[in-house]
């Protein structure tokens, strides 16, 4: 006899003695976990995916009875913030917590908005769902556009009113022959914009791509571009990631790492080296939190 049809008779037996609630919860035991793919019993996931919306752990295609990446991420969350095992599956326990519990709700969301050229384009800000909590991300990104065509698309970012924008471009400008100073200048109308719009701004360095043919003889440009990018830390942007992490081989080169691109031009991160760049975005939200949480202490203890 298989483990199903055990539970079953051992639920008969429990109602045949009055034992209602006992033979419930063994009936409920053939139905867990439930994870992503789960196609037991579909009210079930769409019951789980509404009380997770209850409790603010949101999916953007709602409690749709598919148990996706979204609503696996949204479990990751809700598990984040009651302190269970982050499986992404749904247990019994963390069903009876779900709808039987009290289980905290989860943080207000935050808007994150990335702008900027084709590696924009390929979503990388996706991934920062399993490291920043709640996060809700939008991208805008421009294949072979340069900084003054991602300027005027600015608007079409901010109209989300993101607590953080990430913005990466200028790459398109050098390698089609625009002058730095052009560069700079749309970086900074970019930059400047973003930051009167009250957003938190994040610059990305112009990751590495002198593998590629249209870099040669403007190699020069692009660490001249970066530099600049570094020294508006602190005043234009409020936090600057850099690409040395991403870089391979010889630095004076100026490749991208080799695990981190199957693009023959060495150009566009391939998934890892997107989770790379995600990490490295992330990394810096979490330490301006950080800095946020210790200046509030000071503050108190002052």
């Amino acid at each position: 006899m298989n483990v199903s049809k055990k539970l079953s008779t051992l639920a008969v037996a429990l109602l045949s003695m009055g034992l209602n609630k006992a033979a419930e919860a063994t009936q409920d035991l053939d139905k867990f976990p439930v994870c992503k793919g789960y196609s037991k019993d579909r009210d079930l996931v769409i019951k789980i995916q509404e009380k997770l919306t209850q409790y603010g752990y949101t999916m953007e295609a709602g409690p749709d009875g598919d148990f996706g990446g979204q609503t696996k991420q949204a479990v990751i969350n809700f598990q984040k913030e009651n302190n269970i095992e982050q499986s992404g599956c749904i247990s019994l326990k963390d069903f009876q917590l779900l709808t039987e519990g009290s289980p905290k709700e989860a943080p207000p969301k935050r808007t994150i908005v990335a702008i900027g050229d084709s590696i924009t384009a390929q979503k990388y800000l996706n991934k920062i769902k399993s490291t920043i909590t709640n996060a809700e991300t939008f991208s805008y990104g421009y294949i072979g556009h340069g900084a003054k065509f991602i300027y005027g698309k600015l608007d079409e970012a901010l109209k989300h009113e993101p607590e953080w924008i990430i913005i990466m471009a200028g790459v398109n400008d050098i390698a089609s022959g625009r002058s730095v100073k052009h560069t700079k200048e749309y970086l900074e109308k970019l930059y400047r914009k973003s930051k009167d719009s009250g957003a938190k701004v994040m610059a990305i360095e112009i990751l590495p791509w002198h593998k590629n043919k249209l870099s040669k003889n403007r190699e020069g440009r692009t660490h001249e571009v970066n530099k600049w990018i570094r020294e508006q830390e602190g005043g234009l942007v409020d936090d600057v990631v850099l690409a040395a992490p991403m870089v391979g081989g010889d630095p004076k080169k100026y490749h991208m790492n080799k695990e981190y691109t199957d693009d023959s031009t060495g150009t566009h991160p391939n998934d890892r080296g997107k989770e790379v760049l995600s990490k490295m975005v992330s990394d810096k939200i979490i330490e301006s939190d950080n800095r946020k949480l210790k200046n509030k202490e000071e503050n108190q203890n002052d």
